[in-house]
């Protein structure tokens, strides 16, 4: 009988450098604000998430999928996925981050991303935009095949039948624009999935009929044609969240000039039966308001869809959207109680919420009379570190007990409440209040230092004792490229309290261009600390200390140490380099984190103008953290192994470690009953036994039969372990798992076809 270890895909799992480092992605190290544990502390924060239900783990269960949207670069690779497993019960809110099905989505996907049901198997598949036509492609969800959550290319660039002024069709990519979500939505009511959308700069919205039940009788494949330009009798305002009804017009003139002009792109709508009458009505939300509007559809009787009434201040009654810049609505049951419910985020991530930006709206009505009701502004956000927008972390000792502080840094706290909107940057302290060989992070303060009141944007703070008299100093580096020098006046052992020194502004006129993230190092071991700093391009400066131990000067040496540019130029002009250098065995590497998402690892460093360092990884211990991969290094746990933090564009942090003894890899660390799945049931050649979010628990895996003799079994600390099953005779058997004292047992059956 074979039995072993199973690690499906074993590089979602196991992470392996050149180095021969093995780092895993934990999410159990226990985080506390305000007294209470975050259930999701190192899930990566939120700034504009599209969330949808999926069944991962194929429990029959809906599960979470956000899939973070992005303003600046916008290439395949740098959109952030999180998947949630749902735990909750009925009437109950559960989602706990499970980091592993996130490699199971396809890792190309840009702008949106929607999964739907399109051919009736009951598995969500997946729409997403394809920046090569202007469209997009089709991921049909296989796991019904294979057990496990599973996607293969199904349509690449879904194509489409247009009219053209002669009521022919010609067929080509069906058009989105990359700000735009198409609905998905069975509009006629015959069983396939039709699609909804808008050309570039057009205020009509595009009716694209799935025609494979009219032509072949089938409901689980799209044959589209477009059948109306101007679809619902309406057109959308070119200058507000708002509708004009009861199109056609009369021709355009100057009393009634919003009529047919048309209207920037910048559209995120979505389609719902939001009164049981068996047509799409619908909820948009846009570039060119702060709230949600809704459409109703006056068809009756499956007649000619036609927008007969409107509300732009939606949900009335459960207290209006009021979201800072261009809303979107996702319909999903976020509380296990059979009735679809509301979340609002933002469609896109500039000048938007970020922190206060997952709107919870619950449905007290039912599924055919919807009421809902706001709940709450932080839905997930309020279990996790997030800290706005671009986490950048770092590790210091703020108050002097020997064990090492996380410093948070970012771009800023989006404030519209007073005078216009803008970004307030702040630093957040969590204090390493660890008691035993496992981390634990306590949030101290938000506004560390107090620097919010300056409204800077995108600081970094870099901490060494620049006055020689023995503590920590401060020089913060911040998004006009220069660096602020601020003196530790508090004495050593004490909490720092920073004053900016007499030319501490604009420091010594030090200037890496824009976004810089400075280190403090002792480069050429000369006792003095050296300075170098990331750059938005993805450069590295180094500037050598040529002062003394009270008086540094920093003198530019090269604006390219290391020749090192980590900026993806096939596909943006951004790099946001932040460098991290260290020791490893005496050896000095450099880790540099990127706007990619990716870490870079050098080392062979040098001092020496125009040296080249030896590039050992641009993907080192295989961590991929976008966009704007934050990297920190420390040893936590004295084991000789850093742990390893990395902030992100969303606000939020993940955690690395290679070794972190008697600690589960996630925090969720008592095995349950709707934990452990077992699959392909019936089996045949093998069974895959996941127990969930258990990684790094103690398990003790026993296969019986019915009689209770034990076939086999086995202590495992693996999430994953297949068993091969092809020497079982077919029948009924029992797993029975046992972790602290739990026992759980699931039947399953062997049939060999």
């Amino acid at each position: 009988m074979k039995f072993f270890s199973f690690f499906l895909f074993s590089l979602l799992i196991v992470h392996q450098t050149s180095t021969s480092q093995t780092y895993n992605k934990y999410t159990s190290p226990v985080v506390i604000k305000n007294g209470q544990p975050l259930r999701n502390a190192w899930a990566g924060g939120f700034n504009s998430a599209m969330f949808q239900a999926i069944d991962m783990n194929n429990d029959g269960k809906k599960d979470l999928f956000a899939f973070e949207k992005q303003s600046e670069s916008t290439y395949p690779g740098v959109f952030k996925i999180r998947t949630f497993i749902n735990h909750g019960s009925a009437g109950n809110t559960d989602y706990r981050y499970d980091p592993f099905y996130e490699k199971l989505f396809p890792q190309n996907m840009t702008n949106f991303c929607l999964v739907v049901d399109y051919d009736g198997d009951g598995r969500e598949d997946i729409f997403t935009y394809n920046r090569s036509v202007s469209g997009f492609d089709v991921y049909h969800n296989d796991s019904n095949v294979t057990g496990v959550l599973t996607f293969s290319l199904e349509y690449q660039g879904l194509q489409t039948c247009y009219l053209n002024a002669g009521g022919n069709c010609f067929t080509t990519s069906l058009y989105v624009a990359p700000v735009n979500q198409p609905v998905l939505f069975d509009i006629n009511n015959d069983g396939d999935l039709d699609v909804l959308t808008f050309q570039i700069s057009a205020n009509f919205i595009e009716y694209h009929e799935n025609m494979a039940k009219e032509l072949f009788n089938r409901t689980d494949t799209l044959v589209l044609s477009e059948v109306n330009s101007k679809w619902g009798h309406m057109s959308l305002s070119s200058n507000a969240n708002s509708a004009i009804l009861g199109m056609p017009r009369i021709p355009l003139t100057n009393g009634n000039a919003d009529v047919l002009s048309n209207r920037h792109s910048g559209t995120c709508m979505i389609a719902f039966d939001d009164d049981g009458d068996g047509d799409a009505d619908l909820l948009n939300g846009d570039l060119l308001g702060d709230n949600l509007l809704y459409l109703h559809n006056g068809a009756t009787n499956n007649g000619t869809d036609s927008i007969d009434w409107q509300d732009t201040s939606f949900p009335t009654n459960g207290g209006p959207v009021n979201y800072v810049t261009f809303p979107s609505a996702y319909l999903l049951d976020a509380d296990n109680d059979g009735i679809t419910d509301m979340i609002v985020s933002s469609c896109t991530e500039s000048q938007a919420e970020n922190l206060n930006n997952n709107w919870y709206y619950h449905n007290a009505g039912s599924n055919t009379a919807p009421d809902f009701q706001y709940v709450k502004n932080k839905f997930l956000t309020d279990e996790m570190i997030d800290v706005g927008t671009a986490s950048m972390p770092v590790f210091f000792d703020v108050d002097a007990d020997g064990k090492t502080d996380i410093v948070i840094g970012n771009k800023g706290y989006f404030i519209t409440q007073s005078g216009p909107a803008h970004y307030e940057a702040a630093l957040s302290w969590y204090k390493n209040t660890s008691t035993g060989p496992c981390p634990e992070f306590t949030l101290v303060s938000s506004n560390f230092g107090s620097f919010q009141q300056y409204n800077y944007k995108n600081i970094y703070p870099a901490f060494g004792d620049l006055d020689g008299d023995g503590d920590a100093d401060l020089l913060l580096g911040n998004e006009d490229g220069t660096f602020h020098y601020y003196t530790n006046t508090a004495g050593v052992g004490n909490i720092p309290q920073y004053t900016l020194t007499s030319g501490g502004f604009n420091f010594q006129n030090l200037d890496v261009g824009s976004n810089s993230t400075p280190q403090l190092y002792d480069i050429n071991n000369d006792g003095l600390l050296d300075l170098i700093s990331g750059e938005l391009f993805g450069k590295i400066s180094y500037f050598q200390n040529t002062g003394t131990v009270t008086a540094p000067i920093f003198s530019l040496i090269t604006p390219t140490f290391g020749n090192i540019n980590v900026t993806n130029t096939a596909q943006t002009f951004y790099g946001y380099s932040i460098p991290h250098l260290f020791s490893d065995n005496g050896s000095l590497k450099l880790l540099v984190g990127s706007e990619s998402g990716d870490l870079f690892l050098y080392d062979s460093i040098s001092t020496t103008a125009g040296s080249t360092f030896h590039l050992i990884s641009n993907n080192a211990y295989l961590i991929h953290e976008p966009p704007r991969a934050a990297p920190a290094m420390a040893d936590l746990n004295n084991d000789g192994s850093p742990e390893i933090i990395v902030g992100n564009q969303a606000g939020g942090l993940s955690f690395y470690s290679n070794s972190l003894p008697g600690c589960p890899l996630s925090i969720n660390n008592i095995l349950s009953d709707n934990q452990v799945n077992i699959y392909p049931n019936p089996a045949n050649s093998y069974l895959i036994i996941d127990t969930d979010d258990a990684d790094g628990m103690k398990k003790l895996i026993t296969l019986t039969d019915l009689s209770g003799r034990i076939i086999h079994s086995q202590n495992t600390f693996s999430r994953k372990t297949l068993l091969n099953t092809e020497g079982l005779a077919n029948g009924i058997y029992l797993i029975i798992l046992t972790a602290q004292s739990n026992n759980i047992t699931k039947k399953i059956i062997i049939r060999h076809d």
